[in-house]
């Protein structure tokens, strides 16, 4: 089949998801291992839904982390951030080594009664790569997830009569800057 003949709007979904995926990997692979405030939470919950633990086991007041079983090298993730977590000054190269364990061990998540169908997903890397291989793959695959949602929002757009502005306006709603612009 020639990829030419395939519709217009299929053409510009995968140039779209092509960038922003790209992007996205990018980023991915950029930033320190958990830099993000709540990203241990979220990979303990993706090591977790992936290995049958929708839920886990929830804490015994409103608002407590949920308990879960997890390989060590996705349990641990923690405590990459001690070191550098809300202090600009210093470099997120003080993070610990992620080691490659696979033993399981009881971690914590307040990730616990969120739906698990993205961390289904986004999870997967962690059943066959261990360390931060692991868990940069995860991010990957999280990120190409959402893309591919941001993709078809785009296209719709692109798909309009009048698609210049909507296309714009779109393309810098989902910026990260745009996104984290401080409330004044």
């Amino acid at each position: 089949m020639n990829p030419l003949s395939l519709p217009p709007w299929f053409l510009r979904f995968l140039a779209i998801f092509a960038i922003l995926g790209l992007l996205t990997s990018i980023w991915a692979l950029a930033s320190p291992l958990m830099s993000v405030p709540d990203e241990p939470a979220h990979t303990v919950k993706a090591g977790a839904v992936v290995r049958g633990q929708l839920r886990g086991e929830p804490g015994a007041n409103q608002g407590d982390r949920a308990q879960v079983l997890v390989p060590a090298f996705v349990g641990t993730v923690d405590g990459l951030q001690t070191c550098f977590a809300w202090n600009p000054a210093v470099s997120a190269g003080c993070s610990p080594t992620l080691s490659d364990d696979v033993s399981e061990l009881k971690a914590y998540t307040s990730a616990g009664n969120y739906n698990p169908m993205y961390y289904a997903v986004a999870g997967l890397p962690s059943l066959f790569l261990t360390g931060a291989k692991a868990i940069y793959a995860m991010r990957i695959v999280g990120g190409l997830l959402s893309v591919a949602f941001l993709a078809v929002a785009l296209t719709a757009l692109a798909s309009l009569q009048r698609w210049k502005l909507p296309l714009f306006v779109g393309s810098i709603a989902v910026t990260p800057w745009f996104c984290s612009c401080p409330e004044e």
